[in-house]
């Protein structure tokens, strides 16, 4: 069995946004970075992963998970 995620990316900042990527420690993340993403807009379409359940995770009954978005500021910043 495989799990398979969309992301969706919003920039509720002030700024906009450069080189968006998303991270996951437990999926390949494939898709991006976004070039730009500007203040108030979202993407839903670009980050996509999947992940394969093992046995440990149906052993343990249950798989936790957590994404992160990361994205640059237009003085460099990381956000």
């Amino acid at each position: 069995e495989t799990i398979s995620y969309v992301f969706t990316v919003s920039n509720n900042g002030n700024v906009t946004l450069s080189d968006v990527i998303v991270t996951d420690p437990e999926a390949a993340v494939v898709g991006g970075p976004l070039g730009t993403l500007a203040v108030g807009a979202s993407d839903a379409t670009t980050f996509t992963a999947t992940y394969t359940i093992t046995q440990a995770d149906i052993d343990a009954g249950e798989f936790e998970n957590q994404a992160t978005a990361t994205g640059t500021t237009p003085s460099g910043g990381s956000v």
